[in-house]
């Protein structure tokens, strides 16, 4: 009898093992009953900025991104006004996810349009979907030709100072160290971070602490004003001027000119 069971019972088990095995596994299953071609595609937005600079430069390409994921599609990317696909760059699974983009130089500010459309696995195609981009323009301009030692004048007294490139910001910073003005702060030196627009030969800068101290009223903070005076440079004798409101813990005031001669 207990042979008998034994018997039984391993042919029981031979049965349930080839059941078994002629059973597709439920994620194979599951895929093998999905219908790519159901999938109705859409592409849902982009990442990335709407405004940059139009500097045409292939070492500082701008990277885009699908604002969603969807493994086993694949988006296809083109741009209008002259903006190259420099890299697509796959996700996984989801093919050509991120794209990195180099947009044309422009003298003038101008729009150009990144269209991206999505393809399933099923080979369903998506309508393109359209990304307009702001480009501002960019003049190049030798920002190496505006570094050295510069004589600084404000009116009342002068004094020297050295202009460096500024690391952070390689298509328009530069950065003055030294006296910033010596009518304040007794000739204490500091430091300012300005950029050039080599279209309008103007000179910006945000509001910033310079590390300049005023002897009586302390740490002083410059802020850029065009109402009392200029702020533009020569791309002749690559002079600079520079017209600024001095903030410290009085108050603010001034607002005049500052002139940095080149010596070299």
């Amino acid at each position: 009898m207990k042979k008998i069971l034994v018997g039984l019972s391993a042919i029981v088990f031979m049965v349930v093992l080839m059941i078994s095995s002629c059973t597709t596994p439920p994620i194979e299953a599951a895929q093998e009953a999905y219908d790519y071609n159901a999938i109705v595609p859409k592409v849902l937005g982009l990442i990335g900025p709407n405004a940059t600079i139009g500097h045409g430069l292939s070492e500082f390409p701008v990277e885009y991104s699908a604002s969603y994921f969807r493994g086993g599609s694949t988006l296809e990317w083109s741009a209008s006004g002259g903006a190259t696909i420099l890299e697509v760059i796959d996700d996984g699974s989801f093919k050509g996810r991120k794209a990195k983009i180099v947009f044309p130089q422009v003298s003038q500010a101008t729009t150009v349009t990144i269209t991206v459309t999505e393809t399933t696995m099923g080979g369903v195609k998506s309508e393109p979907f359209n990304f307009n981009v702001n480009l501002s323009p960019y003049c190049p301009l030798d920002l190496d030709e505006f570094t050295g030692n510069y004589t600084v004048w404000d009116g009342d007294d002068s004094g020297a100072c050295t202009i460096s490139r500024d690391p952070a910001d390689p298509l328009f910073g530069l950065v003055i160290s030294g006296p910033l003005s010596y009518w304040l702060g007794d000739g204490n030196g500091g430091t300012l971070k300005i950029k050039l627009d080599g279209c309008t030969n103007g000179v910006s800068f945000a509001s910033q602490a310079t590390g300049a101290i005023h002897p009586t009223y302390g740490d002083i903070t410059m802020t850029q004003n065009d109402e009392d005076g200029d702020n533009s440079f020569d791309p002749d004798d690559k002079s600079i001027t520079l017209t600024a409101t001095h903030t410290v813990a009085a108050g603010s005031f001034g607002g005049w000119p500052v002139v940095f001669v080149k010596n070299d």
